[in-house]
């Protein structure tokens, strides 16, 4: 039914970005895409709609001529004219189909975090959520997964209401996902971040362990973000993710 994907273009390149969203694009006719992503612009031209969500809130959806305007100039219309945060401004610039079928509704959502999250999608569309913060991301991640409960609004999967507990479950209701998330395959929980970047080096780098600056510069770049002594289990998505890039 729908496909939700997370960060997924982070260790792609442009064109591979491109290919990426040229085969969701072709797919399109057999499911839904729902893309949650910073902002970048590689892919737009294969959207159909975009999500601005800020500080929890969404504060704008566009129908806008997505191909023919750069994103930046999107995202500053949309948050010139939203205004306040609690404003909600739509454009509608694509024809509606008679044969109009949402797939997914949600309104006004709140969580732990979301304040005001709205979105509507039709049957074999791409949208794409984008988020100025971590904690959005992971909120609008685990709406989708069961990891993040609801404390208000509702969300409609095929005109049912979606409760779900667990990301099995999800599946079972006809949500996919993909995320990328390298670091859970790079690195190594039960060591330090030194001793991760440590190992990694001995391969790239000859005398590794036999000259003290190496570890050094390691441990320099290491402190600088207070990560020295910790293990890398005890770390954030977003620590995790300095380490690995």
């Amino acid at each position: 039914k729908i496909v939700v994907l997370q960060d997924v273009i982070g260790a792609l390149a442009k064109p591979e970005i491109e290919e990426l969203f040229a085969f969701l694009n072709q797919m399109k006719k057999e499911m839904t895409f729902l893309v949650i992503a910073g902002f970048e612009e590689v892919g737009t031209r294969h959207l159909d709609r975009l999500v601005l969500v800020q500080n929890g809130r969404t504060i704008a959806m566009s129908q806008l001529m997505i191909r023919k305007k750069g994103l930046n100039q999107i995202l500053q219309v949309l948050i010139n004219e939203s205004g306040k945060p609690d404003r909600l401004t739509m454009h509608v610039s694509k024809e509606i189909s008679k044969e109009r079928k949402v797939v997914l509704l949600a309104e006004h959502v709140c969580t732990e975090f979301l304040e005001d999250f709205n979105i509507e999608m039709e049957t074999g569309e791409i949208q794409k959520i984008y988020y100025s913060d971590e904690r959005t991301k992971e909120h609008l991640w685990g709406l989708f997964t069961g990891e993040n409960r609801k404390n208000r609004g509702h969300i409609y999967l095929e005109r049912k209401e979606y409760k779900i507990h667990d990301i099995a479950e999800a599946v079972k209701k006809g949500v996919g996902f993909v995320v990328e998330k390298p670091y859970q395959n790079e690195l190594m929980e039960n060591i330090t971040a030194v001793e991760n970047i440590s190992m990694l080096l001995q391969e790239k780098v000859k005398g590794y362990w036999m000259f003290r600056k190496y570890r050094q510069s390691v441990e320099g770049y290491i402190r600088e973000m207070n990560l020295k002594e910790k293990k890398i289990r005890n770390l954030s998505s977003l620590e995790r993710q300095k380490i690995v890039y």
